[in-house]
């Protein structure tokens, strides 16, 4: 009976250090990928992203959305700004043999305007931006001519066969049941 027990708690310590350790790698891993995005190294994010977003949108085309920030486009020029990511981690959760744990985090994106923008096309541009990016925390910044948008994102980690039991992320998933599970 004694040996039951000692076995039971041996066991439990050791579930608890692998998750723990788990936890450890994922946030390690968020954290390597947030700051390749701040810091513009987009061909370095991709090993990041769980192969199967690649069935959404080609990696070719993802990388040259990636790398299309912090370029001018008809007047615009659209970038991210370095803020703590401020993660918040929920629960690692198991399903069919997957590791899936939902994370938030901040976003702060600055739209800078080429030409000086008036009362009223500030104001159609923070309504536009609010609806765009799901947030009520959009300002205009008269001084740089810029919009800021600020935000906490929603993303999904996922260590699974395909990513060799490698963490890697995505933005969301498309199937419902799943998403319920997850909370989403």
């Amino acid at each position: 009976m004694n040996s039951k027990f000692i076995f039971c708690i041996i066991a439990f310590l050791g579930c608890t250090f692998c998750f723990a350790q788990d936890m450890v790698t994922l946030e390690k891993r968020a954290n390597e990928l947030y700051n390749y995005l701040m810091t513009g190294k987009y061909d370095s994010v991709v090993p990041y992203i769980h192969p199967s977003m690649y069935d959404e949108i080609p990696k070719e085309e993802y990388l040259a959305d990636l790398k299309s920030l912090n370029t001018k486009k008809d007047g615009i020029t659209v970038s991210m700004i370095n803020v703590p990511p401020s993660f918040n981690f929920k629960e690692i959760k198991i399903i069919n043999k997957n590791y899936y744990c939902v994370f938030y985090y901040n976003q702060l994106i600055k739209i800078s305007v080429e030409h000086v923008v008036d009362g009223f096309t500030k104001e159609l541009l923070i309504k536009v931006y609010k609806k765009k990016y799901n947030t009520d925390k959009v300002v205009f910044n008269e001084r740089e001519n810029a919009l800021l948008v600020q935000r906490r994102l929603q993303r999904v980690a996922l260590a699974d066969e395909l990513s060799s039991y490698e963490w890697k992320f995505f933005a969301n998933i498309k199937d419902q049941k799943l998403s319920e599970i997850l909370g989403l």
